[in-house]
């Protein structure tokens, strides 16, 4: 069986113990800036040892399952990130000056009002948002006093 961890002594030492804990999503979760004293590798072996304390050993072979797996998580996760600029208007949206241009086009992506280019990858393209039928006669109407 693996030994667990040791903290890198480099690393600033925290008051607070570090815990994992097991989510009721069976996701373990790491509390306390432990990942500060993992090695440097994106897939860990999950063991238990005799204490029951959860042991990471970097993994030597992973399944392409694994990451097909970890790439479906990380479009849910995206798709479930907060949009900080949603509950404004895209009038009040423009009036915003600490949003960059990229921060923007995502919001009006996200939004529905331009979409991604399928045809020239990399390029957005404006997609009317709505149509109104009969808005000019309505108007018509207006300036005529009819309405």
């Amino acid at each position: 069986m693996a030994e667990p961890l040791k903290s890198d002594a480099s690393q600033p030492s925290y008051s607070a113990p570090i815990l994992a804990r097991l989510t009721d999503g069976n996701q373990i979760a790491i509390f306390n800036r432990a990942t500060a004293n993992l090695p440097d590798a994106e897939w860990f072996d999950v063991d238990c040892d005799d204490a029951g304390r959860i042991v990471l050993t970097p993994a030597a072979d992973v399944p392409a399952e694994a990451y097909a797996w970890a790439q479906q998580r990380d479009v849910i996760a995206a798709a479930q990130k907060p949009r900080p600029y949603a509950h404004l208007t895209v009038d009040e949206l423009r009036e915003v000056e600490e949003l960059t241009s990229e921060e923007w086009f995502a919001e009006l992506e996200s939004r529905g009002v331009i979409s991604r280019n399928t045809k020239k990858p990399g390029q957005l393209s404006i997609k009317p948002v709505a149509r109104v039928p009969g808005a000019l006669e309505h108007f018509l109407k207006e300036r005529r006093g009819e309405a």
